[in-house]
């Protein structure tokens, strides 16, 4: 019944009683409020005390923001604002400034002069005079910097993030300025927000102000939530104007390197690279072999969101294999290979320049776009290892897309950091120029980059020109594997190679496995429905499976209700027992519901058959569906709807096995579902809570005139061959007086009581269902088990002695034994003995009122509570002697 506890087999499986059990009997509600206070860097007798540090994350409003950039290429920046009260610890942390190169802050100075700034090249912090503004603190702060932007290449970028601190942004202004010299060949402020639909930062457009030589944020279209607000531009170099240092000259470099390549995108989603890479060693009298790196930014590699045509294959790393010329690749050299040429020429500055030729396919450059509508693909132009001491001075980018993409696509340069996305700078759009002939798209790029930064190319087009083939990227990663590099742990590659080696046998398999499947099932229901109707010609499969359906409606609202009387009709006394204790052991012990909504049956399908003493059993499996919950048993009403509503309805499949004496026949209307007795067809309505007919004294749930819910398997313990030491079992021990389905079920109904019992310390809820008064002693001493799982139940012995029986059910169940635990494995032998013979009309149900049929209480009465008859010491049936 979905959550593992409900659905452990209580009769012969193959056991699985795992911590698993506890998937749905544990809820959130455990143990959820521990807090640790480990984390403090100073606790555990360490004697240093770090002092505190201002805070880049205070609270402000009123925040005014005046940014003015000077021709001479320096910047002046003026802030007002109200730091809230008890926002800032020690003072404030009011920029830290892009690390490209080495800024400087100059005349720096803040109102009310208590305050004391300090500026470093990267950051300017503000100071308190105490240790805490308990108070608002109004704020003036003046600043101006040398310089205003960085160069990448020859290109002059201003890349400024300004963080949020205002709440709310009403009363915030952003006010950018510049000296009428300056011309800006791009020219971008956007906010910067947490998107939690894709668990990622994004930036989007914001409605801005602009007059001559000014712009200012209009802050009612910015969200709420922005986190920054990101300004880039780029102005143009003019004789008189220097925003920056100039960039080193290619010729100026200690070492670098420079890349004519050509990447053809190809429709099947793997792509080619070839090109020549020269490199120029200036400090090196002998030649260091460099390493030729294959990754693209680790932080697209790593985003499976971004819909990569293989994440369903291989999520993180792409696949390089096809390797071509001058260069040296290797198994357990992972992400780069080497370099390795003889070629060599002379430059115009008599520099020598080794020259390799390379060319490699690879795959997993694609993306989707979140509609589906857009391919993305992303790389980078060959680059050196990030340890190389030489830089990428220049680069010339041939890319030829498919010629139906012609006029559909969308060519970018982006500035993007080699390890990680979040660095100083970020993701930023590089203003080019990109010649384009149909198809054929030419990048020219001078100049270095800074460190740790490398051009990335991305292309977006039209999605239906790329399809992959999944069988070509599966022989693809075949190559990759066992020709070229690999990535990640090496143990962790060999052991994917040997999958990927082995999977078309395990495809094979799977098809065959599942076609044997189909044909058992088929098997099965032909060889049920055909067996049956030989004794039984009226049973009809549909007329059954409305049946079944009812049953198992009837057993998850009366589990839902915390009360499983009102399905008691329909299911065997070990059923019975196993659900009826376990809601109890659910509310008393651990205190706790477990609800389930919106019950569905999706699928049943007939999976097994056997016929063995008296007594016939339908196997059924079942798809169903239901939103399961696990709550304190105090929480109100609408809390419990409101967690209903936060669950996602989960599937599960079980076996239901339904059991019935083999000479009962199939009667249409005359059932417990239409309210009527099997057996004599009065009318039962009047009663739920006896189980016994008060016109024939049919009992409900023995089986003896319909069906009877004897079982439940989960999918994973289902084993159809298990029946089979039945029938070897009945020939051992011809004298057993009824059927072995019959004594586990009595079996399992007896543990599951005296697991109860112990777990109170309670032995009255034994005292008439055994004569031992040793197990009557040892129920006192209280031992309480948490989620108790029954995983097999399997008889082994029987013994004769004289009018006597004596029989032995070997159990394999779990338990834990504390509400955080996890369960123990555990196996017991219960030794059942009947002294008398016991009621061939009780079949699959237990000893009732022999009056009324209503059961016996659980404590210590004398006279049934319905009808006031006696109630016998012990009962009139199969009687717990010892568990071993």
């Amino acid at each position: 019944m979905g959550g593992s506890y409900r659905s452990s087999s209580s009769s012969r499986s193959s056991f699985r009683s795992s911590s698993s059990h506890s998937s749905s009997y544990r809820s959130s509600y455990s143990s959820s409020t521990r807090s640790s206070s480990s984390s403090s860097s100073y606790a555990s007798g360490n004697s240093y005390i770090s002092s505190p540090e201002p805070t880049a994350y205070f609270r402000s409003e009123n925040h005014k923001i005046y940014i003015h950039f000077k021709a001479d290429g320096g910047a002046t920046v003026r802030e007002t604002m109200t730091v809230l009260s008890n926002t800032a610890k020690v003072g404030i942390v009011r920029k830290k400034f892009p690390v490209l190169s080495n800024w400087k802050v100059t005349k720096s100075s803040v109102t009310p002069e208590t305050y004391q700034p300090s500026a470093l090249d990267w950051q300017l912090d503000v100071s308190w005079p105490e240790k805490t503004n308990k108070t608002a603190t109004p704020l003036e702060l003046n600043y101006e910097l040398e310089k205003g932007a960085d160069f990448i290449g020859n290109l002059s970028v201003v890349y400024w993030e300004i963080n949020q601190n205002s709440v709310p942004t009403a009363g915030s202004e952003l006010e950018i300025s510049w000296d009428p010299e300056i011309r800006w060949k791009s020219f971008q402020l956007t906010e910067k927000y947490y998107d939690t639909s894709v668990s990622d930062y994004q930036t989007g457009p914001i409605a801005l102000i602009k007059t001559e030589n000014k712009v200012s944020v209009d802050f009612s279209s910015v969200r709420p939530e922005y986190t920054a607000l990101v300004f880039t531009a780029f102005p143009e170099i003019s004789t008189n104007l220097s925003l920056a240092n100039k960039n080193p000259s290619p010729g100026e470099e200690k070492d670098f390197y420079t890349v004519k390549q050509t990447t053809y995108i190809q429709k099947n989603g793997i792509n080619r690279h070839e090109g020549t890479i020269k490199v120029f060693q200036k400090s090196f009298s002998e030649w260091e072999t460099p390493h030729l790196e294959f990754d693209t930014m680790a932080y697209y590699l790593s985003s499976t969101k971004r819909g990569s045509i293989v994440s369903w294959f291989f999520p993180k790393y792409q696949m390089i294999f096809g390797i071509e010329g001058d260069l040296k690749t290797s198994f357990w050299h992972l992400f780069s290979g080497q370099l390795l040429s003889d070629q060599s020429e002379t430059d115009d500055q008599n520099r020598n320049l080794k020259i390799s030729n390379v060319t490699f396919l690879k795959l997993g450059e694609n993306a989707k776009s979140p509609d589906g509508k857009k391919e993305i693909i992303r790389f980078s132009p060959f680059h050196l290892g990030s340890y190389s001491t030489a830089k990428l001075a220049s680069f010339s980018l041939e890319i030829v897309l498919p010629e139906e993409t012609e006029g559909k696509a969308d060519i970018k340069l982006f500035l993007a950091h080699l390890n990680s996305y979040y660095t100083p700078i970020g993701v930023v759009e590089l203003p080019l120029e990109i010649e384009k002939n149909k198809n054929h798209f030419i990048i020219n790029w001078k100049g270095s980059f800074p460190e740790g930064y490398l051009p990335l190319i991305q292309i977006e087009t039209e999605s239906d020109t790329f399809h992959t083939n999944p069988f070509l990227v599966y022989f693809s990663a075949l190559r990759f594997f066992f020709i070229a590099p690999g990535s990640g742990s090496n143990i962790e590659y060999l052991a994917f190679s040997t999958l990927l080696l082995i999977a078309p046998f395990l495809i094979v398999y799977f098809f065959k496995n599942t076609a044997k499947k189909k044909f058992q099932v088929l098997q099965a229901r032909t060889i049920t429905v055909s067996r049956i109707k030989i004794n039984d010609p009226d049973f009809n499969e549909a007329d059954f499976f409305a049946k079944s359906k009812f049953i198992v409606e009837r057993i998850v609202e009366s589990w839902s209700g915390g009360n499983m009387e009102p399905a008691r009709h329909f299911i065997s006394a070990g059923v019975f027992q196993r659900f009826q204790i376990q809601l109890k052991l659910l509310k008393e012990v651990d205190k706790n519901q477990n609800l389930m909504k919106d019950f569905r049956i999706d699928r049943q399908s007939i999976v097994g058959f056997d016929s063995f003493s008296d007594y016939q059993t339908v196997h059924v499996m079942l798809d169903c569906s239901a939103k399961d919950i696990t709550v304190p048993i105090s929480m109100g009403s609408s809390d419990i709807e409101r967690e209903f509503k936060n669950t996602n309805k989960g599937f599960y499949r079980e076996v239901y096995s339904f059991s019935r004496k083999t000479s009962a026949i199939t009667q249409i209307g005359k059932d417990l579902i239409h309210n009527q007795c099997p057996s004599c067809g009065s009318d039962t309505i009047t009663s739920h809570i006896t189980t016994k007919c008060q016109y024939c004294g049919n009992i409900f749930n023995s089986g003896e005139y319909d069906w009877v819910l004897s079982e439940i398997t989960q999918e994973v313990e289902w084993n159809p061959d298990r029946f089979v030491n039945n029938e070897s079992f009945s020939g051992k021990y011809p004298d057993c007086p009824t059927s072995v389905q019959l004594l586990e079920d009595r079996a399992s109904a007896l543990l599951w009581k005296w697991i109860y019992a112990k777990s109170l310390g309670n032995e009255s809820i034994l005292k008439r269902e055994t004569a031992s008064p040793i197990i009557l002693k040892k129920s006192k001493q209280k031992e309480v088990f948490y989620i108790p799982v029954i995983g097999s139940a399997e008889m082994q012995n029987l013994n004769k002695q004289g009018d006597s029986f004596q029989a032995d059910c070997h159990f394999r169940w779990s338990a834990a034994r504390s509400y955080n635990a996890l369960p123990e494995h555990k196996r017991n032998i219960v030794k059942l003995i009947l002294n008398r013979t016991r009621d061939t009309k009780l079949g699959f149900g237990e000893s009732a009122c022999k009056n009324c049929g209503a059961p016996y209480p659980e404590l210590d009465a004398t006279h049934c509570s319905y009808c006031n008859e006696p109630i016998p010491e012990t009962v009139n049936d199969w009687l717990l002697d010892d568990i071993a």
